[in-house]
């Protein structure tokens, strides 16, 4: 591992499948102790990488870990859809030592129309999804978090975007997967891409509102999917989304994590910085067949803020 000072002349050095090192970001003036949480996700695809899911929850029990976060993906693309996965996979990450946030992943519920998932209606498998997972308040995990939920907010979609506080920064989940994040293939979007994607929005601008309200020294946002950041001119199913994340971004000024998956590689980098705003750092995390998750510190009262870097693989 190793530190990237600063917000430019970033180094990379000791590769583990893709890039491996740490990141700060330069900022003063926060008062709260550090702390660390974990990220996982795009696991368990089989029965095997179930078991190495088991011993990673284990492993966490001995880290000095505040919570952990699942990106999505809790099956594989072709994995059976039937509530009895859904039931395995919650008993599994209900497990997890530390509060455990799970996000929605494509293969949770867009690709339970293909054949070997089950031939299934998407959208009535993102309900079950929604309550099995996500019909109260609380994180997963034998200690858990109490989350802000949009929907009780605004009494609008989607129970699944939720926010929670710690030590003074804000870390705010959206519903956003890949297989175009079930936006359709005609002319005219399905009503339900239309309707998430307006309320996933708005729960990102409050988000940075309530960053800047409260004075947060940075905000960690976590997605699905992998949006192709470097794209120049951005996919029209994630413009939206993105065109008000990096306004917002720089609007903050304040360091950005945007945490996603969906590819399954382990990504450190700056993408935004040709466009201005080089205080976004983009992680992706580790998924299938690698079994894996990324150490986050943060320390608000610290140059550094943001320090990253991989766990022990499994």
């Amino acid at each position: 591992m190793h530190l990237f000072s600063g917000i430019s002349g970033v180094r990379w050095m000791s590769p583990l499948r893709a890039v491996v090192g740490a990141f700060a970001f330069w900022v003063t003036g926060a008062t709260a102790a550090p702390f660390e949480f974990a990220v996982t996700g795009d696991t368990p695809y089989n029965p095997d990488e179930r078991v190495l899911v088991e011993r990673m929850l284990q492993q966490w029990q001995t880290e000095p870990l505040s919570f952990a976060v699942h990106i999505g993906d809790i099956k594989s693309g072709h994995g059976s859809c039937r509530d009895a996965t859904y039931a395995d996979r919650h008993a599994l990450l209900d497990a997890s030592p530390i509060p455990l946030v799970l996000l929605p992943g494509d293969n949770d519920w867009t690709d339970c129309d293909r054949f070997m998932a089950g031939g299934y209606d998407p959208e009535e498998r993102l309900a079950k999804l929604r309550r099995t997972f996500f019909a109260d308040d609380q994180s997963l995990g034998r200690r858990r978090l109490t989350l802000e939920r949009q929907s009780d907010q605004f009494d609008i979609c989607c129970v699944e975007n939720r926010r929670w506080w710690h030590d003074g920064v804000p870390f705010v989940t959206l519903h956003v997967v890949g297989s175009a994040n079930n936006r359709g293939n005609g002319d005219e979007p399905r009503s339900e891409y239309v309707v998430r994607d307006a309320a996933t929005v708005a729960w990102l601008l409050d988000g940075f509102a309530a960053a800047s309200q409260r004075a947060a020294p940075a905000i960690v946002l976590f997605i699905h999917a992998d949006p192709e950041l470097l794209r120049a001119n951005f996919r029209p199913v994630y413009a939206t989304f993105l065109q008000t994340l990096e306004t917002a971004a720089k609007d903050f000024g304040k360091p950005v994590l945007l945490v996603h998956g969906d590819t399954h590689r382990y990504v450190l980098d700056h993408p935004w910085a040709r466009r201005g705003v080089p205080n976004l750092l983009r992680l992706e995390t580790f998924g299938s067949p690698t079994v894996g998750w990324v150490r986050v510190r943060v320390d608000p009262d610290s140059t550094a803020v943001f320090w990253i870097e991989p766990g022990k693989p499994h």
